[in-house]
């Protein structure tokens, strides 16, 4: 399939959290990955160690996104009895076949963003192009005033509030919100019978995948206290970076908790300073079995923003260590397929993107770069 990945701008994400420029451990697969068949990969629509090019799953004819991106503010009222107020833009596909399915996506960082056109465009623009209704959340930080009364509600103490990354408790909160909307809009309004709320996904990198799990049915810590905050109408995740047990209020039981189809793109070189790559992919070993897939790429200079789709981090670490920058694309096809051949069949119902989930197209892709694995 052609890809469409050239079509996508790169932008320094403001919103992305910082990845680690260090070289990642000497990793060739992910904790706990199945050895390979012995009968050799399983390869589907003409892909081939030589014909690459028929490996990925990137739309032939990506549509392109009507323009201007619309905004709307969205507001609730938050467990503090406050009004909340923050921002989503409308990815809208030019030609999409109607009812659309719709993503949501969350952005990582603590810092809060108020202008959701900053929001991961280049995760829209991939999803627009396969047709993909694209919602992007501004998640906005708080003022000291209104941190301190959430803490207040949730029962953090003020030393445990000095550090407590508020972001971990709105962002579920924003997404019910968008939900809401999804489900409204459905019926009444500029996107009456042109949206499916059906068939949602919640996307999201780094913490807010940690958001998507927690709406997939994760329990998390907040002031010593196990709280679950699942939502039903999501019917599929996917978590790009997402935090493993014993990363920010998470445990190993945590992930036994998420029980609808969930893919987890991550790496050796997806590092912060707080959570590291292999630990990241121990969430998706931890989760039940059944339409769970994950992409683990064992190359360090695909860094944390490169499952943000930016480049920006990837290029750096890459001229920095004599590698060849053109390879940050590669993994970017990489990860953009997985994600768009996930939706498709978990969403669509596509058979052929479910075949392609489970085959060995991705292995044969990267060149043994990433390890594919599924439960």
């Amino acid at each position: 399939m052609r890809s469409v990945l050239g079509l996508v701008s790169i932008v320094v994400m403001a919103a992305a959290c910082g990845g680690d420029d260090a070289a990642g451990p000497d990793a060739s697969g992910p904790p706990d990955a199945a050895a390979a068949p012995d009968a050799g990969p399983v390869l589907v629509g003409g892909c081939a160690p030589d014909a690459v090019e028929l490996c990925d799953w990137i739309p032939d004819a990506p549509l392109t996104q009507v323009t201007p991106v619309p905004t709307v503010m969205l507001d609730y009222q938050d467990a503090t009895g406050a009004t909340r107020t923050f921002q989503i833009a409308i990815h809208v596909p030019d030609g999409a076949p109607e009812p659309m399915p719709v993503v949501v996506w969350s952005h990582g960082g603590n810092d809060g963003v108020d202008n959701a056109l900053n929001v991961a465009p280049e995760w829209a623009a991939a999803f627009v192009a396969a047709g993909y209704l694209t919602i992007s959340i501004a998640h906005p930080g708080r003022d000291a005033t209104s941190q301190a009364a959430l803490c207040d509600v949730l029962g953090y103490d003020a030393a445990g509030c000095l550090t407590f990354k508020h972001l971990h408790w709105d962002r579920p909160h924003d997404a019910a919100r968008v939900f809401d909307f999804i489900e409204a809009q459905a019926v009444a309004g500029p996107y009456a019978g042109r949206i499916d709320a059906s068939r949602i996904v919640y996307a999201g990198h780094s913490a807010g995948a940690g958001s998507t799990l927690m709406v997939n049915g994760a329990p998390r810590d907040f002031a010593g206290q196990r709280v679950a905050l699942a939502d039903p109408r999501p019917v599929a995740f996917v978590s790009n970076s997402p935090q493993g047990p014993g990363d920010e209020g998470f445990d190993e039981a945590s992930f036994g908790e998420v029980t609808r189809p969930n893919l987890v793109n991550t790496g050796v070189g997806d590092d912060t300073p707080t959570v590291e790559g292999t630990n990241r992919a121990r969430s998706f070993d931890l989760m039940p079995p059944g339409h769970k897939y994950r992409l683990f790429i064992a190359e360090p200079a695909a860094k944390h923003e490169t499952f943000d789709l930016s480049n920006d981090a990837c290029t750096t670490f890459s001229t920095n260590n004599g590698l060849d920058p053109a390879r940050c694309d590669d993994y970017r096809r990489w990860i953009a397929s997985a994600a768009l051949a996930f939706v498709d069949a978990e969403v669509r119902g596509d058979a052929d993107a479910a075949a392609y989930l489970a085959s060995d197209n991705l292995e044969v892709l990267a060149g043994g770069a990433a390890a594919w694995s599924r439960r």
